[in-house]
């Protein structure tokens, strides 16, 4: 008795069976169609922001603040812009890389905002240039927490050209101790 129902229900499986491959088969299809086509799928660098004047005011007033981390935060938000648009905007870079370089020697601000220091430094250009000897100091120092290391490699690379002396200075500091930030270094460092 059980041979008959089974036989009977068999063929009503098998369509419905090919119904859902058919449209797991449709989905599929317009995934890989839609998928190349997505803005986030897409593996070109979205461009940085254009600093407004109403930011760098803002950004400038937090700089004086007294409280490290303020400042870090603005640091932070200096190197997250171009260095040809922050120029722009920027009435003295000087002064702000004189204050990121002091950010960047004080031995008692937290390693993140010592590192932010170093990334803003890097992204003012010209100004930043008389303190190139304070960030190769900066690399030197074995104290100098690892991850913050490559942020300062960058500036220094952002700054000007690395004169030959100064390679092995840049990969001792990489290899230092095991240093685990290596492969970061080999694919952040233009």
């Amino acid at each position: 008795m059980s041979i008959p129902l089974y036989s009977s229900i068999m063929p009503v499986f098998t369509r419905i069976k090919r119904k859902i491959s058919l449209f797991l088969v449709f989905i599929f299809t317009i995934c890989l169609i839609l998928l190349p086509n997505l803005t986030w799928v897409n593996a070109q660098k979205a461009p940085k922001p254009k600093p407004q004047d109403w930011h760098v005011s803002g950004i400038m007033a937090a700089l004086d603040d007294g409280d490290p981390k303020v400042q870090g935060y603005a640091f932070n938000q200096l190197a997250r812009y171009e260095a040809q648009d922050l120029k722009a905007e920027l009435k003295k870079p000087e002064d702000v890389a004189q204050k990121a370089a002091k950010i960047l020697k004080d031995e008692n601000v937290s390693p993140s905002v010592r590192g932010s220091a170093a990334s803003a430094l890097g992204n003012l250009g010209d100004a930043a240039k008389p303190y190139v000897k304070d960030i190769l100091e900066f690399l030197k120092d074995k104290n100098v927490e690892s991850y913050v290391r490559p942020s300062a490699a960058y500036a220094l690379g952002n700054t000007r050209r690395l004169e030959l002396k100064e390679f092995p200075l840049v990969l001792y500091s990489a290899y230092y101790d095991g240093d685990s930030s290596v492969p970061y270094w080999r694919w952040s460092i233009p």
